[in-house]
Formats: structure tokens, C-alpha cells, sequence
């Protein structure tokens, strides 16, 4: 088990503020990861729209989410028969 020191509170205060930076840091290098996983550049304004079809993949999903629920409509109708 390591050895823990004991110091002032500016020591502690220097070394949070350390601390603090490093995790700054690696929270803009995971954000610059994940633009570029999806297929941006650092520091670009593009975004994509995925189409299926010509139709934006949003406009696919409502759809099909209006189906469903007409579907379920439908269900309940003939259920009160």
C-alpha cells in the first residue's frame, strides 16, 4: 500500500488545480475522438444526415413509429368488438 504524505493547503490546492488541468485535457481529447469516429474534423461545423433511400433516416424512423401506434390503435379497436 502506498505511502500517503501529509502537507499544507496549498500543496493540496496545487496539486488539485494539477489534477483539475489533466482532466480538462482528457476531456477534450475523448470529445476530438469521438468527432472524429464520426467521421468530422476537429474544430468543423459539418454535420451528416443519414438517408435511406433518399429519406433522412429521422424521417424513416417517425414512420415507422406512426405505424406502430396506428397499429396499436387498431388493436385496441378491435379488442372493444
Amino acid at each position: 500500500m502506498p505511502e500517503h504524505g501529509t502537507g499544507n493547503r496549498e500543496e493540496w490546492l496545487a496539486a488539485r488545480r494539477e489534477l483539475l488541468e489533466a482532466e480538462k485535457r482528457h476531456l477534450r481529447r475523448g470529445d476530438e475522438i469521438a468527432r472524429m469516429r464520426q467521421g468530422r474534423r476537429p474544430g468543423s461545423a459539418t454535420s451528416f444526415v443519414l438517408r435511406v433511400g433518399g429519406r433522412r433516416i429521422s424521417d424513416v424512423e417517425e414512420r415507422a413509429a406512426d405505424c406502430r401506434h396506428a397499429e396499436l390503435r387498431s388493436a385496441g379497436d378491435l379488442a372493444a368488438v
